[in-house]
């Protein structure tokens, strides 16, 4: 439908994006076929597998994949800092960021039966959403006690805590009374206030849902501290999370803290993954 509506409408067309994600090759084939670069399918044609099994889940092959990169260099740009457009970087350097994992411990006496009936010895969250969303209920009070000894290491830090249900909202505003939480059904002027106040230094700490403010928010001037009570697949939230400090103007190095249990090893390993990724196609495009 957005296609169509831009059929046949002048002959200069513009993209932009803040972060392009490299694990969602099918969003750069959109951008092309939206510049009448190429059209998707004969892209998908041209330089990937496919799966049979998920749409759009696209590899690119092998060996093609220097000349696909070389193919979206012909058409993109990647601008990454001001020299990148003949201005100086002075003051536009990024401080360095530190990111730590912490794992729980996993009961897994409550390992249940997968799809086909066959019984588990581990649990495992990554074996799909249900086993999942049962990990992320049963470990929330451990996650929240690791949350609370991080935030002891310096209690009158700044900090960003970042959580993906409402259930751990709540346990976030129990655990810490002086918390400011922003959540989906809020009043929205009520939202930006303190979305303004966390940003001036006014609030201490601040507890939403990358989904909710992990995109177009400064909070570099008075944090540099994030911490995620959770993790999940989907990389480019997380990243966008992480940029709502590590970004320009951040004058002070950036601690990332990631809480994780024993079942979602999996889970960190496809960030850790989709982060190389991020990184190696930024660094690609750049050069």
């Amino acid at each position: 439908e957005f296609m169509r509506r831009f059929e046949g409408s002048g002959k200069h067309r513009f993209v932009a994006t803040a972060v392009p994600d490299p694990n969602e090759y099918i969003e750069l084939l959109a951008y092309a076929a939206f510049l009448d670069i190429m059209e998707v399918g004969e892209a998908k044609t041209r330089f990937f597998k496919r799966d049979s099994t998920k749409a759009d889940h696209l590899t690119i092959r092998p060996h093609q994949e220097k000349e696909f990169w070389i193919w979206v260099a012909s058409w993109a740009l990647f601008v990454q800092k001001p020299s990148d457009l003949d201005y100086s970087d002075e003051g536009y350097d990024l401080p360095p960021m530190v990111v730590n994992w912490h794992e729980i411990p996993t009961d897994h006496a409550g390992a249940v039966s997968d799809s086909d009936g066959q019984g588990r010895l581990f649990k495992s969250a990554a074996a799909g959403v249900t086993q999942a969303a049962r990990e992320k209920r049963d470990s929330l009070s451990a996650r929240v006690e690791t949350l609370l000894a991080l935030r002891a290491e310096d209690p009158t830090a700044h900090r960003l805590i970042w959580h993906d249900l409402e259930s751990e909202r709540a346990a976030i505003e129990a655990a810490i009374p002086d918390v400011v939480s922003v959540w989906g059904s809020q009043d929205f002027e009520a939202r930006e206030e303190s979305v303004i106040r966390f940003s001036d230094g006014e609030i201490q700490e601040l507890a939403s849902k990358p989904v909710l403010l992990g995109s177009g928010c400064n909070f570099q001037r008075h944090c540099a501290w994030a911490i995620f009570l959770g993790i999940g697949f989907k990389f480019n939230e997380f990243i966008q999370a992480v940029h709502r400090i590590h970004r320009f103007l951040q004058t002070a190095p950036v601690r990332i803290d990631l809480i994780y249990t024993e079942a979602e090893r999996e889970i960190r390993q496809v960030l850790e993954q989709k982060w190389a990724r991020y990184t190696e196609q930024t660094a690609k495009m750049s050069a």
